[in-house]
């Protein structure tokens, strides 16, 4: 396995945070502003205990196995 995570040759990985801020600012945008709160986020109690809730999980991140094809 390669340095970056996949099974494929010895590449450094891509700092695509980096990148996009640079690419941004480049193109005149305002650097992206953090949220920041001065409360905690709400919270809701479970109504029965979690080994019998069901969850589901929703993510942008692009997460995939290895030897499963990527997506884009």
């Amino acid at each position: 396995m390669s340095r970056d995570g996949g099974a494929g040759g010895d590449r450094d990985p891509i700092d695509y945070i980096a990148r996009t801020r640079d690419t941004y600012t480049k193109l005149g945008y305002q650097p992206y502003a953090w949220v920041h709160s001065d409360e905690d986020p709400p919270m809701a109690e479970l109504s029965k205990p979690l080994s019998e809730c069901r969850l589901g999980l929703a993510s942008s991140g692009g997460v995939y196995r290895v030897g499963q094809v990527a997506f884009h």
